[in-house]
């Protein structure tokens, strides 16, 4: 099967973007957070995007995106 069609496929039946399911399709379905992480994620929600679509740009429900965020910052806060 095309790969196109393939990522086309997973974007529709996991709801994320076509980039992330390419991401998906190549192995990266789970990316390692990092605290480069955080300052992105804050302008993201600056310019408005919700949790769910913050989720979507990273392949995670926005339950996850909003956990992983806090964890993040947390441990950036607990080194200064």
């Amino acid at each position: 099967m095309n790969e196109g069609y393939m990522a086309l496929t997973v974007s529709i039946l996991r709801n994320v973007t076509p980039e992330v399911a390419f991401k998906m399709l190549q192995g990266d379905k789970y990316r390692k957070w990092t605290a480069n992480d955080v300052p992105e994620i804050e302008m993201m929600r600056q310019s408005g995007m919700t949790w769910r679509e913050i989720g979507r740009n990273y392949g995670v429900t926005e339950q996850a995106a909003c956990s992983m965020y806090y964890y993040q910052k947390k441990k950036i806060e607990s080194k200064n």
